[in-house]
């Protein structure tokens, strides 16, 4: 027989197997009055039965703000899978008017901000925030992508960057973007991406005091 949760910790264990709507709202909305956090989440715990609703149920617990995105990468399941869950919670969780921007995609790509109904709007809207950069970064492919190349970059800005200023700038107080741009073409790097790393070597050189001629 399975052992039930807890049954001498506060508050009441739900009765039955199934996380329906009215159990998850009264787990919610009783957590800050009738049950502790460790005593919600051994209901998840006992109460999962391989479905996604009682991870996100304990996400939430844990974190004020939060986006789909970021619950979808977390989870590894459709974002309506998790927008079906969020309309269940409801009004245990509440959809704010703040938006997060996508850092790659379209202006118009972005991401509606939830809070859980106790937390303050601006404190939920900045742990989103960082909650959702963090994830993109780790697990979607064109923020990798861009990420990887902008690491890189800042790589060659290092190494392009002290070895300019050695050869070329070491006794002399001044020089121009013209010539980072020639050093840069001589070391086999063109296109937008030899403009972007010479305004990055131009600001470099400037930090080191000598004058850059545009």
């Amino acid at each position: 027989m399975a052992k039930e949760p807890l049954s001498n910790s506060p508050g009441t264990p739900i009765p039955n197997n199934e996380l329906t709507k009215d159990n998850i709202i009264l787990l919610l909305l009783d957590i800050r009055e009738r049950l502790s956090p460790e005593y919600a989440k051994s209901i998840l715990s006992y109460y999962s039965k391989g479905s996604v609703a009682p991870k996100v149920i304990a996400y939430i617990l844990d974190h004020g703000g939060f986006t789909i995105p970021t619950l979808s990468y977390q989870f590894k399941v459709p974002r309506e899978t998790i927008y079906a869950i969020f309309r269940r919670l409801s009004p245990g969780i509440i959809q704010t008017r703040e938006k997060l921007e996508h850092p790659i995609k379209s202006p118009g790509n972005k991401a509606n901000v939830w809070r859980r109904f106790d937390v303050d709007l601006l404190e939920a809207v900045n742990e989103a925030r960082t909650l959702y950069y963090e994830t993109l970064k780790k697990y979607d492919p064109a923020v990798k992508i861009a990420e990887a190349k902008r690491m890189d970059m800042e790589k060659q800005k290092d190494d392009l960057g002290r070895s300019f200023m050695e050869e070329h700038v070491k006794d002399h107080p001044e020089t121009r973007l013209k010539d980072i741009l020639t050093y840069l073409r001589i070391k086999g790097i063109d296109g937008t991406a030899r403009i972007d790393l010479a305004n990055m070597i131009a600001e470099l050189v400037k930090e080191s005091g000598v004058k850059v001629w545009r």
